[in-house]
């Protein structure tokens, strides 16, 4: 069962302003019909087209409070996802979706092949902390390092949504993917 998600009127009054001058700027030519129906369509298949500017200066208590999560795993600490940013950096983020169950590898091995690599916990947080709404659509992983049991076991970071809360989860590397769960790559931002 799909459960609706209602939008508040006030929200909906400014998404529907934000149209109509949309659709002026293109009646005025100001605006170019393809790179704007190009732009939509990425939005409605879930596309990023974000640049996260990752911070050196936080750690990653402070991270997690940016991203006000309801509920967190009390297994990320420093201890097992340490910091290891040692500059600013910046990076281009896309969320990978297979609509299918899959492993951690084959997922890694389809965002190399669009140049990407997997997010960390750090640049997951950023996205949890400059797109908060956007877990409550769907569950999103980060592949990246993975914090590594003494039996060789191996946990990842989940934003996901329940119980009417943001929270931020550990799920197991090896198991697979269902086809709900969506994938942060990176890449050097140019």
């Amino acid at each position: 069962m799909t459960q609706k998600i209602r939008v508040a009127d006030e929200k909906l009054g400014i998404l529907l302003r934000r149209e109509q001058d949309l659709n002026r700027r293109v009646l005025e030519g100001t605006l170019d019909i393809s790179e704007v129906l190009a732009k939509l369509q990425k939005i409605i298949e879930g596309e990023l087209e974000n640049i996260l500017s990752i911070s050196s200066s936080l750690s990653l208590s402070e991270r997690i409070t940016l991203g006000k999560y309801g509920w967190v795993n009390p297994d990320i600490t420093e201890n097992y996802f340490p910091n290891k940013i040692e500059k600013d950096c910046k990076v281009e983020c896309k969320l990978f979706h297979f609509n299918k169950s899959i492993s951690s590898e084959s997922v890694i091995a389809e965002m190399e092949k669009e140049g990407f690599k997997p997010a960390n916990i750090l640049e997951l947080l950023k996205l949890g902390e400059i797109q908060p709404e956007l877990q409550k659509q769907f569950p999103i992983v980060a592949l990246g390092p993975a914090w590594r049991l003494a039996d060789g076991s191996r946990f990842v970071p989940v934003l996901f949504f329940g119980d009417g809360r943001r929270g931020l989860n550990l799920y197991w590397f090896e198991d697979g993917w269902l086809g709900s769960y969506w994938f942060l790559g990176v890449r050097q931002a140019a």
